[in-house]
């Protein structure tokens, strides 16, 4: 799956902020005591290395719907995703899932 902007039509539109998931080994342990770290998702990083801003669109096979108003995307290991510090800087985080708000086209 590709996560940075895409021209292929689309089912789904996120609204609101795309926040992932991160991926805890503490977590894997104990998954019962270990809640998630959420991180906004604001950018990819491409194999290029070149960073582009997170898609907003996806595909009706790419999501699944949690009954709340709310997709749920299990993204592939490429691309990277960034998410933004106080500082303004990216720094790369490693997600189970990314989940949004979203609205069906």
């Amino acid at each position: 799956m590709t996560l940075c902007t895409s021209p292929a039509f689309a089912e789904y539109y996120a609204k609101g902020e795309i926040i992932g998931y991160v991926h805890s080994t503490l977590g894997d342990l104990f998954p019962k005591l270990m809640k998630p770290t959420q991180k906004i998702v604001h950018s990819v990083k491409q194999k290029d290395g070149k960073i582009y801003k997170m898609r907003r669109i996806f595909q009706d096979s790419e999501v699944e719907l949690n009954g709340q108003g709310e997709c749920i995307v299990h993204p592939d290991h490429e691309p990277t995703l960034l998410s933004r510090t106080p500082e303004g800087n990216y720094e790369e985080i490693t997600v189970n899932y990314i989940k949004f708000i979203c609205i069906k086209e």
